[in-house]
């Protein structure tokens, strides 16, 4: 997943990254989609506990967000 380049609102370099980027990512290892709640996808694993919530569709998913993501996955 190579993430795009963009100035934020505070002219600050920030990298965008999509929520079907991180869909593909966590996809790659091992989690299916659940079910649909609202803007949400939930995703579950078939060995690891617990469930990942994905906003989606969501053009710029923030930084602290995506970190969060990325632990509920067990991928940081």
């Amino acid at each position: 997943m190579t993430p795009e380049l963009y100035l934020n609102h505070q002219g600050q370099a920030r990298a965008g990254v999509k929520s079907r980027d991180i869909i593909k990512e966590i996809e790659a290892d091992g989690w299916y989609l659940d079910r649909v709640s609202g803007s949400h996808h939930i995703f579950k694993h078939p060995t690891k506990s617990g469930s990942v919530p994905v906003p989606h569709p969501k053009k710029d998913v923030p930084k602290g967000t995506l970190n969060s993501i990325r632990k509920l996955a067990g991928l940081k």
